[in-house]
């Protein structure tokens, strides 16, 4: 957390601002266990466009020059009128907007975040790392099937948050996408068969792009993701197995909590099989 549809959210709500000129720069020591690579300042620069692979977040500041960003656990994107005050804030850049002088901060109280500043060459050395984006065209039945060939021992839920092999993909995504798709997240790749590898297909782009569409999910009214403005995720409404009491999909049965490669996975005993 966060996940493709609220590195997605953050994307789009940036964007609103672009172009947006660095005039200033302030940073925090604590910046330093974040910023693994800077080539050069990003003072005077100017932020012209935004891409997203998976749940990384590139800013194109033009010359090939580019900040490559992942949010860890608890990373975030911020804009405000108003200097950012927050405790964890580690990097906050003064610009001129396209709606005139804002603040832009990264905010990141746990600092598992990463961030490289640099040229192209490093925007495709740590694109290099990640998988295929599942929102593309290229994630489909048979890059799925490849995967879960390759690695046939492995159990399908924990494989599905590996990012090298697939982007964008995080817990509450991953407990959502097999509930749509009747597999239960102990399964083991090789007894997943064509038919559950194109319905998983279709479960996830679903799911992403229903998320997409709440703004990504907050988990309470309190703490948690907010987008650049500070507003909730609303998708939390959406969700049919993650944190739930009873599964939505048969509407009955209580949901099941176990723990696989350290992380909480929820499920239905009796839609997934």
């Amino acid at each position: 957390m966060p996940e493709l549809p609220e590195v997605e959210t953050v994307r789009k709500g940036l964007s609103d601002f672009l172009p947006l000129k660095i005039n200033k720069v302030e940073r925090t020591p604590e910046l330093a266990s974040i910023l693994k690579t800077e080539e050069f300042s990003l003072k005077g620069l100017t932020i012209s466009s935004l891409e997203r692979k998976g749940k990384v977040l590139i800013f194109h500041l033009g010359d090939g020059k580019t900040v490559v960003s992942r949010f860890g656990m608890a990373g975030s994107w911020e804009v405000s009128e108003e200097k950012n005050k927050k405790k964890h804030n580690h990097l906050q850049l003064y610009c001129t907007s396209s709606q005139g002088k804002v603040f832009l901060s990264y905010v990141d109280a746990r600092r598992f975040g990463k961030m490289h500043i640099g040229y192209q060459e490093v925007t495709k050395r740590e694109l290099a790392k990640v998988g295929v984006d599942v929102t593309t065209e290229e994630f489909n039945e048979k890059i799925l099937r490849d995967i879960l060939k390759k690695y046939p021992d492995r159990q399908i839920k924990p494989l599905l948050l590996e990012q090298e092999k697939l982007a964008g993909i995080g817990n509450y995504l991953a407990c959502e996408i097999l509930a749509h798709c009747n597999v239960r997240p102990t399964r083991r790749c090789k007894t997943i068969t064509k038919e559950e590898t194109k319905k998983m297909v279709w479960a996830t782009k679903k799911v992403v792009s229903e998320s997409i569409e709440k703004n990504g999910l907050t988990f309470t009214k309190t703490t948690g993701y907010r987008d650049v403005l500070g507003n909730a995720g609303e998708f939390f409404d959406g969700l049919v197995v993650f944190r739930q009491k009873l599964c939505k999909l048969c509407g009955d049965v209580p949901v099941k909590k176990i723990v696989l490669a350290t992380r909480g996975t929820f499920y239905c005993p009796k839609c997934q099989k």
